[in-house]
C-alpha cells in the first residue's frame, strides 16, 4: 500500500503539473499576437485564439464551424491529402497564401504548419501571420531598388564602386559607355588602369588617401583614357562608403565627362582674350557697371576719360572721378536704360582729363543680364562724335543755305518779273498823268486828282524797288557813308515812328571809319530794324538801344551770319538794334526773313526780307540773337570802304558830252509794249524832239538803217522777244559806232548794266520814270545843257 499511495501521489503530482502546463500553453495561444489554428486531418478547425477571429473578422463559435476550404483561397481538396502526408513526414511546413476574412478582405499570410499527434489522434497546430505590411515594404523596396537601378543607367554621369584594393566591383552603363569599354570588361578592372598617364600618380595617391580614411570625399578634374587610346575630361565626385563600425566598405565615384565644358572653356577664354584686345583698340568708350554703378570693366580709350588705369577704375563709381553733376548725369541714364530694359542713346559733352580735350559723345547703354534673365548692370559704349556734328551741322548749313538761295533765287525772279512789269505799267500811267497836267490850266480842279494819281503811282514805284531790294538787285547809289552820322541824322524821325511808351536809347561810335553804302537803302534797314524791335516790345514799357562801331571778328561770329554768303575774317563796321521784347524762338528766327511773315496778326510787308536783301547787296553780315521773353539784338556789318571798292561799286555811267547835235532832233523808241511806246512818243514830243518808233528789235533796226542820218539817239528796251536790248545795242554800234542808246528798263541798273558792261552804253533810265527825269536824262546824253 505504501507503495501504491507513493505511485498515486507521484501520477497525481505529473498530472498537475500536465494540467498546469496545459493551462499555460492554452493561455499563451489564446492571448498569442499571431493567428494560432488546430486543424484536423479532415480539414475541420476545432480551435481558434482570439487573434484567428480578430483577423478573419468571426466569431469564436463562427470560426469553429468551418473549415480551411471556407479561409484558404488556395485551398485545393484534391492536393489536401497529400499536403497531409508531407506534413507527417516533415513535421512541420513553412509557406505562404492568401486567407478570406468574413468581409470578404483576401489577406496575404504565411503560415507555419506543425504536426501533432495525441491520444492516437492527428493534428496541425498552425500559426498565422498576416504579411500584409511586410508585402507592402518588400514591394516598396523593390520599387526603389528598380528607381534606382533606372537613375543608375540612365544618368549622364558615370558611377562606379571600388573596393578597398582599387577594383571595380560596379559601374552602371553610362561608365562603361564612357571607357568605350562592356559592362563586364569594366567590372574587375583597377580604376588607376582607365587614368590617363599624366594623371596616374596624382589619381592613384588620391585613390590612397580615400581608402585609408585621410579624407572622406574629394572634387576634382581627371583625364581618363578610352579603351581605344583616347582621351577625354571628366568632372570625379567621390567618397567613402563605410560600414557600421566606420570601416571601409567601398569607394563610390560620380565621373561627368566635361570634355566639351573643357573646350568650350578655352575657346571662350581665347575668345574673350580676342575681344579684350578688340575692344581695346577700338576708337570708342567701353565700359561696364553693375546695377549699383560699381565699374567692372573699361577699355583704354575710357581710360583717358577719367585719366587712371582700369585697374584705378574697377571697384568704384563715377562719383570717384568727376563731380557731382556730372556723375549724377551718368546715374541718371544709367537707371533710364535698366528701367527701359532695352538700348537708350543721348548725346554728351565731356572732357578727358589726360589732355582737357572737350568731345561730344553719342552714348549707347545697354542693359545686362545674366543666364537667369537677372538684370546684373549696363553697359556703355560711347563715340566721339564732334568732327561728325561739326560737318553735319557744316552739311546742313549748306543745304539750308543752298536752299535759301534756290528760294531766293525763285523769288528773286518772280519778284523781279513782277518789278518789271509794274514798272512798264506805272511809266505809261505816269507818262501821261505828267503829259494830262501839262495840258490842263493851272486853275483846272481835275489837277489835284491828278496828282495823287501822280504820287499812288510814285508809291507804287517805290513797292517794286522793295522787291528788287529784296532779291538784292535794288537800285543802288553808292556812296561812302558814315552810319554813326546817319543814325544822328535820322535820330528824330526814329524817335517818332516808335510808340512812346519806349524809349529809345543811342550808343554811338563817333571814330567809325566810312562804308560804301546807298543812303537810301541803309535808312529803310534801319527803319525797319527800329519798327520790328518796336513791335517786339508792343504796348508795353520797353527800351530799344540803337549803336553801331567798328571791330574785328573772327570766322566763327562771322559764320554765324543770317546770309548765304559769308564774310572773310576781319574788320567791319557794325550798326546793332536790341529790343526788351517778346524774343523769338528758333523756329521764329529761321522763318524771320521769310516775305510777309509776322508773329501779329497780319503780315506787314517785305520790311525784314528788304532788310536781308539790301544787306546782301552791300556784301554785309546779319547777326541775330534772341531769347524769348527776354529779347532781341540784331547786328548788321558792313565792309569798311576802300577807294578801288568805291569805285568798281559807282553805278552812276560816266556820258561823253556830245560835241556835235546835229542830227539830235530825232529819237527812236524801241519797245515791244504799245502803250509804253506810245507814252514815249508823247513824252519826247513835249520835249521837242522828233520820235520814230520801233515794236522788236527786229523793226529797230530796220527803221535805223533807213533814218541813221537823222537819229541822234535811240531809247532803248531791255527785254523783248527775239533780239533783246543787248543784241540789238551791239547791230546799232555794228551800223553806226557813235550812235548814242539810252537804256529803258522795268528791273535795276545794277541787274541791267552787268550786260552792258564794256560795251559803252550811254546811259540809264529806269521805269517808270517822270518828265523831268526823261527830259533830264536826255539832256545829259546828248550834251545839252539847256
Amino acid at each position: 500500500n505504501r507503495t501504491l499511495n507513493k505511485a498515486v501521489n507521484k501520477r497525481t503530482a505529473e498530472l498537475k503539473q500536465t494540467e498546469e502546463s496545459l493551462h499555460l500553453a492554452s493561455f499563451a495561444m489564446k492571448h498569442a499576437a499571431d493567428s494560432v489554428l488546430w486543424i484536423t486531418s479532415d480539414a475541420s478547425i476545432i480551435e481558434a485564439n482570439e487573434a484567428a477571429c480578430r483577423s478573419l473578422g468571426y466569431t469564436s463559435d463562427e470560426l469553429l464551424k468551418l473549415k480551411v476550404a471556407d479561409i484558404d483561397i488556395l485551398y485545393d481538396a484534391k492536393v489536401w491529402p497529400q499536403h497531409w502526408e508531407q506534413l507527417k513526414t516533415h513535421g512541420s511546413l513553412f509557406f505562404e497564401s492568401s486567407q478570406r476574412a468574413k468581409d470578404g478582405k483576401i489577406l496575404p499570410v504565411e503560415i507555419s504548419a506543425n504536426f501533432i499527434r495525441f491520444n492516437d489522434r492527428e493534428y496541425n497546430c498552425a500559426f498565422v501571420r498576416d504579411i500584409s505590411e511586410r508585402q507592402k515594404s518588400e514591394e516598396a523596396l523593390r520599387d526603389s531598388e528598380e528607381q534606382m537601378r533606372i537613375i543608375f543607367e540612365t544618368s549622364e554621369s558615370g558611377i562606379i564602386l571600388v573596393n578597398p584594393q582599387g577594383v571595380i566591383i560596379f559601374s552602371n552603363r553610362r561608365m562603361a559607355e564612357m571607357f568605350g569599354m562592356s559592362h563586364d570588361e569594366v567590372i574587375g578592372s583597377a580604376y588607376p588602369d582607365h587614368l590617363h598617364m599624366s594623371e596616374k600618380i596624382s589619381g592613384d595617391g588620391l585613390m590612397q588617401q580615400l581608402i585609408l580614411g585621410a579624407i572622406k570625399s574629394v572634387t576634382t578634374e581627371r583625364r581618363y583614357i578610352r579603351k581605344d587610346g583616347t582621351d577625354f575630361w571628366g568632372y570625379l565626385s567621390g567618397r567613402r562608403l563605410e560600414n557600421q563600425d566606420g570601416s571601409l566598405r567601398a569607394l563610390v565615384g560620380f565621373i561627368t565627362d566635361i570634355t566639351e565644358r573643357k573646350l568650350m572653356t578655352r575657346l571662350l577664354a581665347e575668345n574673350e582674350v580676342r575681344l579684350r584686345t578688340l575692344v581695346q583698340i577700338l576708337p570708342d568708350l567701353i565700359w561696364l557697371k553693375d546695377v549699383d554703378g560699381v565699374y567692372l570693366f573699361c577699355n583704354t580709350i575710357f581710360e583717358r576719360f577719367f585719366g587712371a588705369r582700369e585697374a584705378e577704375i574697377v571697384g568704384k563709381t563715377d562719383y570717384d572721378f568727376v563731380d557731382r553733376e556730372l556723375a549724377d548725369f551718368f546715374r541718371e541714364h544709367d537707371r533710364k536704360a535698366m528701367a527701359a530694359g532695352k538700348p537708350t542713346s543721348n548725346e554728351e559733352w565731356i572732357t578727358f582729363a589726360d589732355d582737357g580735350h572737350h568731345a561730344l559723345l553719342d552714348t549707347i547703354k545697354t542693359p545686362m543680364y545674366d543666364s537667369d534673365g537677372m538684370l546684373v548692370g549696363v553697359l556703355g559704349i560711347a563715340r566721339d562724335i564732334t568732327d561728325r556734328k561739326n560737318s553735319e551741322e557744316s552739311r546742313l548749313g549748306l543745304e539750308r543755305q543752298l536752299l535759301h538761295s534756290q528760294k531766293l533765287e525763285s523769288l528773286g525772279i518772280l519778284s523781279g518779273g513782277i518789278a518789271h512789269d509794274f514798272n512798264n505799267l506805272l511809266l505809261a500811267v505816269l507818262g501821261n498823268l505828267d503829259l494830262a497836267l501839262m495840258k490842263l490850266p493851272e486853275e483846272a480842279t481835275a489837277r489835284n486828282n491828278i496828282g495823287r494819281a501822280v504820287n499812288a503811282a510814285k508809291q507804287a514805284a517805290k513797292l517794286t524797288n522793295m522787291m528788287l531790294a529784296y532779291s538784292g538787285k535794288g537800285n543802288f547809289i553808292i556812296k561812302e557813308l558814315n552810319l554813326t552820322e546817319l543814325v544822328e541824322e535820322n535820330a528824330a524821325m526814329l524817335s517818332a515812328a516808335i510808340p512812346k511808351a519806349i524809349k529809345l536809347r543811342l550808343q554811338l561810335d563817333h571814330a567809325l571809319p566810312p562804308v560804301m553804302a546807298d543812303v537810301g537803302q541803309i535808312q529803310q534797314v534801319v527803319m525797319n530794324l527800329i519798327t520790328n524791335a518796336s513791335e517786339a516790345i508792343g504796348e508795353v514799357n520797353g527800351t530799344i538801344i540803337l549803336s553801331t562801331g567798328v571791330q574785328e571778328f573772327d570766322q566763327l561770329t562771322l559764320d554765324g551770319s543770317r546770309l548765304e554768303e559769308k564774310m572773310p575774317t576781319g574788320c567791319y563796321v557794325w550798326l546793332e538794334v536790341s529790343d526788351t521784347g517778346c524774343g523769338m524762338d528758333e523756329e521764329t528766327l529761321h522763318k524771320l526773313f521769310d516775305p510777309f511773315f509776322t508773329t501779329k496778326f497780319t503780315g506787314r510787308g517785305l520790311g525784314m526780307s528788304a532788310v536781308q536783301g539790301i544787306v546782301r547787296a552791300h556784301k554785309g553780315a546779319f547777326l541775330v540773337e534772341s531769347r524769348p521773353a527776354i529779347g532781341t539784338t540784331i547786328r548788321v556789318l558792313l565792309p569798311i570802304a576802300e577807294l578801288s571798292w568805291a569805285e568798281q561799286a559807282n553805278t552812276v555811267l560816266a556820258a561823253e558830252s556830245v560835241k556835235s547835235a546835229t542830227s539830235a532832233g530825232t529819237i527812236l523808241v524801241v519797245d515791244d509794249e504799245e502803250m509804253i511806246r506810245g507814252v514815249c512818243v508823247d513824252l519826247i514830243e513835249e520835249l521837242g524832239f522828233e520820235a520814230l518808233v520801233a515794236a522788236d528789235g527786229e523793226e529797230a533796226l530796220r527803221v535805223f538803217r533807213g533814218h541813221s542820218d537823222r537819229i541822234g539817239l535811240v531809247l532803248l528796251d531791255q527785254v523783248m522777244p527775239d533780239l533783246d536790248g543787248v543784241a540789238v545795242f551791239r547791230e546799232l554800234r555794228l551800223i553806226r559806232p557813235d550812235i548814242k542808246v539810252l537804256l529803258s528798263s522795268g528791273y535795276s541798273e545794277q541787274e541791267v548794266s552787268e550786260r552792258f558792261i564794256g560795251l559803252g552804253l550811254d546811259g540809264f533810265i529806269q521805269k517808270p520814270f517822270s518828265l523831268s527825269l526823261l527830259s533830264a536824262e536826255l539832256r545829259r546824253v546828248l550834251g545839252d545843257a539847256g
